[in-house]
């Protein structure tokens, strides 16, 4: 169970596809779908090209300028997620659940999260956006790659559901999605998805009903979510047959650890609640009452109490928020700097070569101190979790502003 965030806080067979797709019974009708989850806004690569521009006519900061460009870079990558198609997020998604859970580090748990955001739950299962947000956060760290031919079967009518599966298609399958669309249905933006590669992909499988003529199939698309009956509150049985069309991957939960999942949070409390899902909320998403309200909850720990109210809302507005289990490491001593960690609840051993290990607790932040190595800022420590974490993070790059902001 996660504690508060603060004190007083997913055998082969061939069928022919035929007809218009419809919506199959047991799928989430369009009102029960929640709003999908909104990509970052594309003024944030406006702002990346506009840095860029400066440093090109030498309007920036005239000192420093190779690490301005890199930090230019290394913001860029850090939010590219938001500005992919979903093509390339489902490839990318691929290879970060093909690393074993054991192999991970808050740099991919982070990168799952925000490749993530195209995954949906049934919003009508929950009784507040709250609850939904937490819980598909909870969903998409929990999420199982799993891979299929052209033709599997995936689960039949009847069976009794005990996993979901979202479909992500393959690295082959995508790339040749995007290159068949026509050349003058290209998107104009990198996240825009034309009307022809989403036709062209719908049917990477497909719902089949018992007796049903073909003309009833129902095409499925990329990232879309079928098997929702294995997350309902009661076990029930598939209500049809989903048959892939092509050889690719899905991403996939059990209902044994959706149900685990659920009763983590269970004895989540309202505080926490509101919290994780302000920073769980998309940047420019979150309104400027919710920036004042995270930011006060914010005020209770080290890095933050200090600040003037006007910083420590610009950090409530780039905050970003982490769970991770216990004896996780976050990174090791050698690593590259990305984030800045504020425990919000648990602790975290920092160990360095030859040196007694430090533990910080619960208030304390920990992942700014940085050494050169070969003119490359490094990490000086590792760091691996005691308990279940809950962590704020910054961006090292976001982190530093803020700090020279909140310095001036």
């Amino acid at each position: 169970m996660p504690p508060p965030l603060v004190k007083g806080r997913a055998t082969p067979e061939s069928l022919d596809i035929g007809g218009e797709p419809v919506i199959p019974q047991h799928e989430p009708t369009p009102t029960e779908q929640p709003a999908k989850q909104k990509k970052e806004p594309h003024i944030k690569l406006a702002n990346v090209r506009e840095k860029l521009r400066l440093l090109r006519t030498g309007k920036a900061r005239s000192t420093n300028a190779g690490m301005d460009m890199a930090d230019v870079i290394e913001e860029a990558q850090q939010n590219r997620a938001a500005v992919l198609n979903d093509f390339t997020a489902a490839s990318e998604l691929i290879q970060m659940l093909s690393i074993p859970q054991t192999d991970r580090r808050a740099v991919q748990l982070r990168e799952i999260a925000e490749l993530g955001r195209r995954i949906q739950l049934p919003s009508s299962w929950f009784s507040s956006e709250r609850q939904l947000a937490i819980t598909w956060y909870h969903v998409v760290q929990n999420l199982k790659l799993v891979h299929f031919d052209a033709g599997d079967v995936i689960y039949r009518e009847g069976q009794l559901a005990d996993r979901a599966f979202w479909f992500l298609g393959d690295k082959d399958f995508n790339r040749s999605v995007k290159q068949s669309a026509d050349p003058e249905e290209r998107p104009s933006s990198p996240s825009a998805t034309p009307r022809s590669e989403l036709q062209r992909a719908v049917n990477v499988a497909r719902h089949c009903k018992e007796g049903a003529p073909s003309t009833a199939q129902s095409n499925i698309a990329i990232w879309q979510g079928v098997g929702y009956e294995a997350l309902a509150p009661a076990q029930q049985a598939y209500s049809s047959t989903v048959v892939t069309s092509y050889k690719g991957s899905a991403a996939m939960l059990s209902r044994h650890d959706y149900t685990a999942i659920k009763s983590m949070l269970q004895h989540t409390s309202f505080e926490s609640l509101k919290g994780i899902s302000m920073m769980l909320k998309a940047k420019q998403e979150r309104t400027q009452q919710e920036l004042k309200d995270l930011a006060a909850m914010l005020s209770v720990f080290d890095l933050f109490n200090t600040m003037e109210e006007s910083v420590r809302q610009e950090s409530a507005h780039l905050v970003e928020y982490m769970y991770c289990p216990g004896d996780f490491t976050l990174f090791e001593e050698g690593d590259k700097v990305d984030f800045n960690y504020v425990i919000l609840q648990g602790s975290v051993r920092l160990s360095k070569t030859d040196e007694a290990p430090e533990i910080k607790i619960t208030g304390q932040q920990f992942g700014s101190m940085v050494q050169l190595v070969n003119g490359k800022k490094k990490r000086p420590f590792s760091a691996t979790t005691e308990t279940p974490c809950e962590l704020a993070i910054m961006s090292r790059i976001v982190y530093s502003r803020v700090v020279q902001k909140h310095l001036q």
